[in-house]
């Protein structure tokens, strides 16, 4: 975690940690190797407590089990079945695109922070 482009602290996956910053306005942004989150402003009062939830890209679980899972019916049975490869190419180019454009272009949306209040996410 980064608050105004400083190194915050480190935050496991499954863990819930607590930091003390200063009141003001501050910028807050999440970063695992070169993909991260969006930047979110806080701005904190003396003695406010605000809570942050941390998660990867909703669907980001599926898109390599699914490219794998087409890939292994494709090459172990498409033949068999008789799979068109041009079947087997329409299906693997959206994920592998998406991949990439998380890898590249929105390295910033890899991650997703998020206020929360009283156990509900609040708009940013």
């Amino acid at each position: 975690m980064y608050l105004n482009n400083e190194k915050l602290g480190v935050i496991k996956n499954g863990e819930i940690q607590e930091f003390e910053v200063t009141p003001g306005e501050h910028q807050l942004k999440t970063k695992i190797d070169w993909c991260g989150s969006e930047s979110i402003t806080l701005v904190l009062k003396e003695g406010e407590s605000v809570g942050l939830e941390l998660s990867g890209y909703k669907f980001g679980k599926w898109i390599v089990p699914i490219g794998v899972g087409t890939s292994i019916i494709y090459f172990a049975f498409g033949e068999q079945i008789g799979i068109h490869p041009g079947y087997y190419l329409a299906a693997m180019v959206p994920p592998l695109f998406f991949m990439i454009y998380l890898l590249t272009l929105g390295r910033d949306k890899y991650l997703i922070l998020k206020k929360v209040t009283h156990g509900k996410k609040a708009d940013q």
